[in-house]
């Protein structure tokens, strides 16, 4: 959407508005090309960020072999309502993330994040749905139940999401600079 708008001459964010409806946050990275920390609140500000942990090499994504409709999960988080409180747990997890130094302490991170996500929006975490017996942490990226998820590499990390039909498995390099 970024680069047709940019094609077009119009600004990206209002494409966005008026035609998925989404956050904006999508736009924000993909004008930064980089990690970025985005508000929408007041008004969308984004800030370029370098996220690259001294644990990234141990960071898998693994493609849930579906598509996620884009517009009902933004339905479904717009029909929530959103406490300040709620917006400042979230906001404080994200500034945890990236102090982050330690695998374990991420992967903690990752778990609280997805749980409190899932007590919010009242679907079940994708690891209690996919991966119950998973050795480690399995993240949601982008809209809830997704295109890809998130884990960490363990022994034996490619035979177990392979055996639940789960072949397609990214490495940090594979897919970020």
């Amino acid at each position: 959407m970024n680069n047709l708008a940019e094609w077009s001459d119009i600004d990206p964010f209002n494409l966005n508005t008026i035609s998925l409806g989404g956050s904006g946050y999508d736009i924000a990275v993909a004008k930064a090309k980089s990690a970025v920390l985005f508000q929408n609140k007041p008004q969308i500000h984004f800030e370029k960020i370098d996220f690259s942990p001294e644990f990234k090499n141990e960071l898998i994504f693994i493609h849930l072999n579906q598509k996620q409709d884009s517009r009902a999960a933004i339905d479904l988080y717009r029909s929530k309502i959103k406490s300040q409180n709620l917006v400042d747990e979230f906001s404080n997890l994200t500034k945890n993330i990236l102090l982050c130094d330690e695998l374990d302490n991420f992967s903690e991170l990752m778990m609280i994040h997805e749980q409190r996500i899932s007590d919010f929006i009242g679907i079940p975490t994708v690891k209690s749905i996919f991966f119950e017996d998973c050795a480690k942490f399995v993240k949601s990226l982008g809209a809830w139940g997704g295109d890809f998820v998130m884990s960490a590499k363990f022994d034996g990390y490619k035979d177990y999401f392979w055996g639940r039909g789960f072949t397609t498995i990214f490495e940090w390099n594979d897919l970020i600079d």
